[in-house]
């Protein structure tokens, strides 16, 4: 089996089959799919099970004991899968029918990932105007890892992974697809298509808020990305403790907001980072409002929960 297709599901009936039905019409045949329920509140296992027995394709469903989240279930999933390389598709989002094929095509032993431009869909599946990958790099073997300290804007649905050494951090909910990237980045280059081949959908129960859970989590994360690769770019590293420092403020952690903006300073002195120190320095009132104009101030996470989000 060369490609499994992890595809986890989670209350999304009226999307699931035409996610499906966009991995059914690859032109690249030799793939499995793994559809993994993860304890919707609907009959989004069923449609697409019902989908897959009528189309005769190779696959295995089921539905977690409980609820994993993302990248719990992406976990379970790829400790089942057989593919030499492993695709993820979230419920909600579609391919273009010769994704898997050009992909494929441009892969060597360097690589140990693949990723597609896109383009964003609402409800109905009518393409918006947006483009992820902005002015990210472009070509057929790509080095993130500089990138990819900072902030991820490769498309979850649109990666394409190599097997070895791949693993989608059960104990994230919000960021495991980033550090997989991270990782992957420390194993081999990245091959991009230049093509929207991935469509990602956007609607009511996939809008971003921002939590104290996710806030949290992304502090940590990037804590821990620095922490592996902050030595390859200064310039990167600098700019992810300035997002660091700016999270610190918005839940109230002024030394901690501190610390980060004098990281980001000593990485890269220079006009840039000196502001956001100076405005650390301000009172806390005014950093956030200098920061997060609009935005309510989130209550730091207790101890316990702090100590949950190790990654």
């Amino acid at each position: 089996m060369k490609v499994s297709v992890i595809v986890p599901c989670y209350n999304h009936s009226v999307f699931i089959e035409d996610c499906l039905a966009s991995v059914v019409k690859q032109t690249f045949k030799d793939f499995e799919i793994l559809l993994v329920d993860d304890q919707s509140q609907d009959n989004t296992l069923e449609k697409g099970t019902e989908l897959l027995i009528s189309t005769g394709v190779e696959h295995r469903a089921w539905r977690n004991p409980r609820n994993l989240g993302t990248y719990g279930t992406q976990q379970a999933a790829l400790e089942r899968a057989e593919g030499e390389w492993i695709a993820v598709l979230n419920s909600d989002d579609v391919w273009e029918e010769t994704k898997l094929e050009k992909q494929l095509a441009l892969l060597d032993k360097s690589h140990s990932f693949s990723c597609t431009l896109g383009h964003q869909i609402d409800e109905n599946g009518k393409t918006l105007p947006v483009e992820q990958h902005g002015d990210w790099p472009r070509g057929p073997s790509l080095g993130f890892a500089g990138r990819l300290l900072q902030e991820n804007r490769i498309l979850a649905s649109s990666v394409l992974f190599r097997r070895e050494g791949l693993s989608f951090h059960a104990e994230c909910r919000y960021s495991g697809d980033w550090l997989a990237l991270v990782e992957a980045s420390q194993r081999g280059t990245a091959s991009l298509i230049e093509e929207p081949l991935t469509f990602w959908r956007i609607h009511t129960s996939n809008a971003h808020f921002r939590s104290a859970k996710q806030v949290a989590e992304e502090i940590a994360v990037r804590g821990a990305i620095l922490s592996r690769l902050g030595h390859l770019d200064r310039h990167w590293a600098s700019r992810s403790w300035m997002d660091v420092s700016a999270l610190r403020i918005l839940r109230g952690e002024v030394r901690e907001a501190r610390r980060a903006a004098f990281a980001a300073f000593r990485l890269n002195p220079g006009a840039l980072t000196a502001k956001r120190l100076a405005v650390t320095l301000l009172p806390l009132a005014d950093a956030q409002t200098r920061l997060w104009p609009g935005e309510k101030p989130l209550e730091p996470l207790s101890l316990p929960e702090i100590q949950a989000l190790r990654v």
